[in-house]
């Protein structure tokens, strides 16, 4: 999905929620819930368990990942969303990945960084930060970002790794669709966890009308996922 214009981009970024969406049925309206695994391109078995899930379930891949192309020709292929996972540095020290964008990266050094991610990431419609604390609360470094975003037509998604996220503030400055993840499923990788997540996902989209969760291929969110989609109306 190609998102052109202001108007035209928010419009078509609604009616691509909707499609990657699971419908609930409640007495005054149908509430939607979209779904996001992250971190797709290194676990090619669990990888290829998240596929097996229904379409609605978007996948984001890592741009540097061994099987991350793999997986987005899979994905397009079965109709799914895909989302190129951005690496971003964090506050916190931890090992990085190749290319991972930091606030001190010029315009031109991002712009490369993230066309490279794009030509990795084949159909992708949109991007969300892999990490990326310190990136993310940083706005002018967030209107960089955005700014290569905004030749591309994909939509941002703010993964909410920090409280104080200047993501959406940036993109809404520059006419770049956002959205913004509400529900982690599994930061405890357990399937009771996973479980206790998804139904709060559930509860704020019936809540506020839509709601976005978002997961990674653990072993234990595989199986809870599994387990619990068939169930949902």
């Amino acid at each position: 999905m190609h998102l052109l214009g202001t108007l035209q981009r928010n419009i078509a970024l609604t009616l691509s929620l909707m499609l990657l969406s699971f419908l609930f049925s409640a007495p005054a309206f149908s509430a939607k819930l979209a779904i996001v695994i992250d971190d797709f391109g290194y676990r090619k078995k669990e990888d290829n368990q998240i596929l097996q899930l229904p379409t609605a379930v978007s996948i984001a891949i890592l741009p540097n990942s061994p099987h991350g192309k793999e997986m987005a020709t899979k994905a397009h292929a079965q109709g799914r969303e895909i989302l190129i996972h951005m690496p971003m540095a964090p506050i916190s020290k931890q090992p990085l990945e190749k290319d991972t964008l930091k606030p001190s990266m010029d315009q031109a050094e991002i712009n490369r960084i993230i066309q490279n991610a794009i030509n990795r990431v084949p159909y992708a419609v949109g991007m969300n930060n892999h990490m990326g604390s310190a990136m993310t609360s940083d706005r002018q470094a967030m209107d960089r970002v955005i700014k290569a975003l905004n030749h591309s037509d994909l939509y941002f998604l703010d993964s909410v790794t920090i409280g104080n996220t200047q993501a959406a503030t940036a993109a809404k400055a520059a006419g770049v669709p956002s959205l913004r993840r509400h529900v982690f499923l599994d930061n405890v990788q357990t399937e009771a966890e996973t479980r206790q997540q998804l139904n709060r996902a559930i509860n704020l989209a019936r809540k506020n009308g839509f709601a976005i969760a978002i997961g990674h291929p653990h072993t234990s969110t595989v199986r809870a996922l599994q387990q619990q989609l068939p169930l949902l109306p």
